[in-house]
């Protein structure tokens, strides 16, 4: 069985579908558990930036400030993936 809605936690909220996936990547790639959430009308009408285009991070909630004390430590330069 997997983890109920209620036991995720929201841990970024990423400007568009791609920036989100990078996330995604970098903390599975640390051993976290990620689920991607939005964007479906930025989709369907092939928006890539603004509100429609966002997506949230989740994180399991046991898991939320090592999440976002790892992504924190991301220099500047990283951030605009």
């Amino acid at each position: 069985m997997g983890i109920e809605l209620e036991d995720w936690d929201l841990v970024l909220v990423a400007p568009s579908r791609l920036q989100a996936e990078f996330v995604r990547a970098f903390l599975e790639s640390a051993g976290f558990l990620v689920r991607l959430e939005g964007e479906s009308l930025g989709a369907i009408y092939g928006l890539q930036v603004g509100p429609l285009a966002e997506v949230k991070v989740f994180v399991p909630k046991d898991q939320v400030v090592e999440a976002r004390e790892l992504l924190n430590e991301v220099p500047p330069e990283q951030e605009e993936l």
